[in-house]
């Protein structure tokens, strides 16, 4: 008895001497669990609500403090991600992604699948940052065209857990050649070099991913959990993860990413009719996926964490080690203006981004517009949120006018949708309105005198306008000619604007969510308006945005003041006139076109002068070695005029108004050459004389000097005279035949030249 008694003692005293710890580690599941998140875009640090009460987005401290109170009680607790989690804030701008993998491998990270945000910083940079990480990158379908491995990156991956083979696989959306940058995957002739299984609608993926199944279970996986970023909207058909599950077979679970779509937990047949768990938490951390496997029945269940409020120090630390050099970062200069950027009015008295343009509005939608080669381009004024100075421009003013880490996008818009767009964005005017719309590569005016005829649904999307509309006169630029010419309604045109409007129908402005997108989700929106300073400004805002309410680009205007007429012109023989323009007085709108006047015809020139529109036209005297129009009376000096006329249209000539018969002078056809007689000279007094030599359609002129006969023997040169526009009258006094009479020889020349053309 006394053996026992000391038997249940010493029992006693062991238990006793058992740790908490201890005694839980023998209670813990041998389930697996797996915590799992998408879609982070470097939301890093927890955020709460507008009272500071509820945990908005949990962080990685609060992930990793979730992983190790899940520790406490399950033996096998792992940690993957279904991809973008290196791009979305500045923490992933200044560091190229290279901070988040940092942050990833503090947070103890097992398996991330690459997603099409990962490829944002190019393609050596994310090679470098997937070496830096000390989790593995999974992709099945992401690979080199030649065949050739790419470092760091598996198609799967298979460990063992309480017996089980387990084996995760990954998958990347082919959507990353167009909601990434497309070069990227090109070599410098620009052809692709890289593929992600993108071809026969789905098939090629399709096999690539069942392939990849069948590898694994071949190396003895039991249980294949696969992490992709394809997303479940159906404009990414036929890439979705349902696409993938529904033609493959051998997935038990499916976490997923892309889309930002939140599924707690979704069962979804595959190929054979088997059931497929598919999860996904949204986006940015505002919730955490934990999946939780029986590997003995070979069964799951998922949820989705939110709210968590607990964080881990160690892993708080570190994140604010790498945010005490990111700050540095955000004082980096990465552009200059000359000019003060605004998002106010002129006096600097009120907020304009949300009912005026203004010149950062104009900076913002050109950034877009340019980067992106667009027709038009639209920023959403509740998108352009603080103001920059003149002077350095840093990475933290960037992020602090596009905050939100948008995307740029760009689809393809009728002129009907632009014009639908423009009024909605307009109905609130003069009040603020969020989706006030800046552009650049289009004009327009408001009328606030015409009541808004918008229409919206319940949750504020635009549903339609009526035929009273305020904003009129939208004019698109023309990139031929550089003029602004009316938007054809029916025409398409390249739109560039953020995912949060175009994708989301942010601001009510739906109308192009089903639009063909033909650049899709391309860089962030802070990222644009940088490359837009320094490659198409070279570095520095000038000038050019100096005036603080824009370009006028948006006017505003009732037409107060009634209109005036511009652009009148009489008709004249040759060209059609114009009625004129009625144009507003205050803003230059044009109300009312005006109508086209015909031409009136062939001129009829009578000396040279139109008689119906009194139009000019008038012919050169050459000054070669034939014109000589300088003569000394009495000698035998040769005075002849060399004219780019036609013979054919000689009428006459005239010397100091006087018309000289036909007798007085020789003509050649062709090229005109008149050659003056010396008799007929010798009848001049000395001094200047204006000679006229007179076509149907225009007039030669000449100035011939005659020297008395006291000059003897100085030397003739040719003086040709310049051309007037001035008509010549005619003559027909005795004065003229008497002159007629001096003539005595005629002389003649070749052809030369052609008639000019006529001056109006």
């Amino acid at each position: 008895m006394r053996k026992l008694t000391s038997l249940l003692l010493a029992l006693l005293a062991a238990l006793t001497l058992l740790s908490p710890a201890s005694a839980r580690a023998a209670e813990k599941s041998s389930d697996l669990v797996v915590l799992y998140t998408n879609d982070v875009h470097c939301q890093v640090d927890q955020a709460k609500d507008k009272t500071g009460t509820t945990v908005t987005n949990i962080g990685y401290a609060g992930v990793v403090s979730l992983k190790k109170s899940l520790q406490e009680d399950y033996n096998d607790v792992l940690l993957v991600d279904a991809g973008d989690h290196m791009q979305g804030s500045a923490i992933g701008s200044l560091s190229k992604g290279a901070y988040l993998a940092d942050i990833m491998n503090q947070a103890g990270y097992d398996y991330a699948a690459i997603g099409n945000h990962e490829f944002d910083f190019g393609m050596n940079q994310l090679f470098t940052n997937i070496r830096s990480a000390r989790y593995q990158y999974l992709s099945c379908n992401f690979a080199r065209t030649d065949g050739t491995a790419i470092d760091g990156v598996k198609a799967y991956d298979i460990k063992e857990y309480n017996g089980t083979k387990v084996a995760f696989i990954g998958i990347s959306t082919p959507e990353s050649f167009t909601k990434s940058t497309p070069t990227y995957f090109q070599d410098s002739s620009g052809n692709y070099i890289y593929t992600f299984a993108e071809g026969g609608n789905g098939r090629e993926l399709y096999d690539k991913v069942q392939s990849t199944i069948d590898a694994a279970k071949a190396d003895g996986a039991e249980y294949i959990i696969a992490l992709s970023h394809l997303g479940t909207d159906p404009g990414s058909s036929p890439w979705t993860s349902k696409d993938v599950i529904a033609n493959t077979s051998g997935l038990n679970v499916v976490l997923d990413g892309h889309s930002h779509s939140t599924i707690p937990s979704e069962s979804v047949t595959d190929k054979d009719g088997a059931s497929v768990l598919l999860s996904s938490t949204g986006t940015k951390l505002a919730a955490v996926g934990r999946l939780v496997v029986n590997l003995d029945s070979k069964t799951a269940d998922s949820s989705l964490v939110t709210g968590y409020a607990a964080q881990d120090d160690d892993t708080l630390a570190a994140i604010a080690d790498i945010e005490s050099e990111y700050s540095d970062l955000l004082r980096t200069v990465v552009a200059r203006s000359e000019v003060t950027l605004t998002t106010k009015t002129a006096d600097g008295s009120k907020r304009a981004v949300r009912n005026a343009e203004t010149n950062l509005g104009d900076l913002c939608a050109d950034a877009y517009r340019t980067q992106l080669n667009a027709d038009i381009a639209f920023a959403n004024g509740g998108g352009i949120r603080a103001d920059i100075a003149a002077g350095d421009i840093t990475y933290g003013q960037i992020i602090n006018v596009h905050p939100y880490g948008n995307m740029i996008c760009m689809v393809e818009a009728t002129g009907q949708q632009i014009v639908d767009a423009l009024e909605m964005s307009s109905r609130n005017y003069p009040d603020e309105n969020g989706g006030f719309l800046q552009v650049s590569g289009l004009t327009y005016n408001i009328n606030p005198s015409v009541k808004s005829t918008v229409e919206v649904d319940s949750k504020g999307m635009f549903i339609s306008a009526g035929s009273d509309r305020r904003v009129e006169n939208v004019k698109v630029l023309d990139r031929n000619s550089g003029q602004y010419v009316p938007v054809d309604l029916n025409k398409t045109y390249k739109l560039v604007s953020n995912n949060y409007m175009l994708k989301s129908g942010g601001d009510g402005l739906n109308m192009f969510m089903k639009d063909k997108i033909l650049e899709d989700e391309v860089e962030l929106d802070s990222q644009v308006l940088i490359d837009y300073i320094k490659d198409s400004l070279n570095g520095a805002v000038g000038a050019g945005y100096a005036d603080l309410t824009g370009q006028r680009r948006i006017t505003v205007c009732e037409h107060a003041n009634g209109t005036k007429i511009v652009n009148q012109k009489d008709a004249s023989c040759a060209e059609e006139g114009y009625t004129g323009d009625a144009v507003c007085a205050d803003c230059g709108m044009v109300m009312t076109t005006g109508l086209t006047l015909p031409a009136a015809g062939k001129h009829n020139y009578v000396d040279g002068v139109c008689t119906v529109c009194g139009a000019t036209t008038n012919y050169q005297v050459y000054a070669d070695n034939i014109t000589q129009t300088k003569y000394t009376l009495g000698t035998d000096e040769t005075v002849a005029l060399h004219i780019d006329g036609d013979l054919a249209k000689l009428t006459g000539i005239k010397v100091d108004t006087v018309m000289l018969s036909p007798d007085c002078y020789i003509s050649t056809a062709g090229s005109t050459i008149i050659t003056f007689e010396q008799a007929y000279l010798n009848t001049l007094s000395a001094g200047d004389h204006d000679v006229q030599v007179i076509f149907t359609d225009g007039t030669a002129h000449a100035t011939l000097t005659v020297y008395p006969e006291s000059a003897a023997g100085s030397t003739a040169t040719a003086s040709t005279a310049a051309l007037t526009a001035s008509p010549s009258t005619g003559d027909g006094s005795c004065a003229a035949v008497y002159a007629a009479l001096c003539f005595a020889a005629l002389l003649g020349i070749g052809i030369t030249a052609g008639k000019k053309q006529e001056r109006m």
